[in-house]
């Protein structure tokens, strides 16, 4: 057993009563540190698998609190234009979560949200620019993440308070502790700009956290060859550059397959994937101007929302996958 130190006793009281989450491998013995329930100290017997080694950049955070949440159209004036926004829909509710307030302080990027009646998690990992929202509901717990301060491939470790897991922020999996090998649901989400956001969804709210930071804009992809547009699940992965798609902004192409379409709006940062079977049809995209028209029936199609804006499908809606912007680097890292 690990006796407490002067120096732990001191970091305890520093931060009263919230939950600090303090891995330390030494001599093989690796030590959780949890200021919580009476929970000091939770020792886990062995070290974390090889393969999981990650690297620590700052301090644990616990859980931050999603408030406040208010009507877009209340702020809408508050928030640059061209500022980049993680949008969900969920259960016929739509919510933003702007880039710039998530990144403002470590604790920010992990958001503890239930939408739509749904219990969810809203991550963001600047060292990969990944904006990812998973169901943070495991064998019937709902968990309650919150920010490691590590970082394993270039990408950001979460740990929840319930189990004491570790997460992988890009793939979504437990790699260590009592959850390992069970998988965070991705759902599906878009990163676009906030001017656009707001039009399309008029009646969206925002988790309004004010930023002085303007770094993720509508230009953030100025370098496109750098990013990719990723979907995977679990065994098998497939990503498209931004530079590809840059010169093709309209991809038909197959996931598992299945007929996929990849679109790509570089005047909105935007870039997504859809199935391209509606009902029976497999559709055919093609780019028409600036507009994204099926072969079939000449309907244009909106890019930031898969839906028909005109012509025969006016209405429907192609169904999002849960594909994640990412640097190249880190996505390569687990998909080689």
């Amino acid at each position: 057993m690990v006796r407490r130190s002067s120096l732990a006793r001191q970091l305890l009281k520093a931060v009263g009563s919230a939950l600090i989450l303090l891995a330390i491998a030494a001599t093989g013995t690796w030590l959780i540190l949890a200021a919580s329930e009476g929970r000091w100290p939770f020792t886990v017997p062995e070290p974390p698998p090889r393969e999981f080694q990650p690297e620590r950049y700052l301090l644990p955070e616990g859980p931050f609190i999603a408030s406040p949440i208010v009507p877009a159209a209340e702020v809408q004036d508050a928030l640059d234009a061209a500022e980049l926004v993680l949008g969900v829909t969920l259960g016929g509710e739509s919510r933003a979560y702007p880039l710039n307030g998530l990144n403002h302080l470590p604790r920010r990027k992990v958001v503890n949200d239930v939408l739509g009646g749904q219990a969810i998690v809203v991550t963001w990992c600047d060292a990969c620019h990944s904006g990812i929202v998973y169901e943070r509901v495991v064998e019937g717990r709902t968990l309650t993440l919150a920010v490691s301060g590590q970082l394993w491939k270039d990408s950001m470790v979460l740990y929840d308070q319930e189990t004491l897991t570790f997460w992988s922020q890009l793939a979504g999996e437990a790699k260590y502790g009592p959850l390992t090998g069970s998988q965070l649901r991705r759902i599906p989400s878009v990163i676009t700009d906030w001017e656009s956001w707001c039009r399309l969804y008029p009646q969206s709210t925002v988790l309004f956290l004010p930023s002085e930071h303007r770094h993720f804009r509508r230009d953030f992809y100025h370098q496109p060859e750098n990013f990719v547009l990723g979907i995977s699940d679990g065994q098998r992965a497939k990503a498209w550059g931004l530079d590809v798609l840059r010169r093709n902004a309209v991809l038909n192409d197959e996931w598992k397959g299945q007929p996929v379409l990849v679109v790509f709006d570089a005047a909105r940062a935007t870039a997504a994937l859809y199935e391209r079977r509606l009902a029976a049809t497999v559709l055919t995209f093609r780019l028409a101007g600036d507009k994204v028209v099926d072969e079939q029936s000449g309907s244009s199609w909106n890019r930031v929302t898969g839906e028909a804006e005109t012509g025969p499908f006016r209405g429907r809606c192609l169904r999002r996958l849960s594909a994640v912007l990412a640097t190249r680097s880190a996505w390569n890292a687990f998909y080689p």
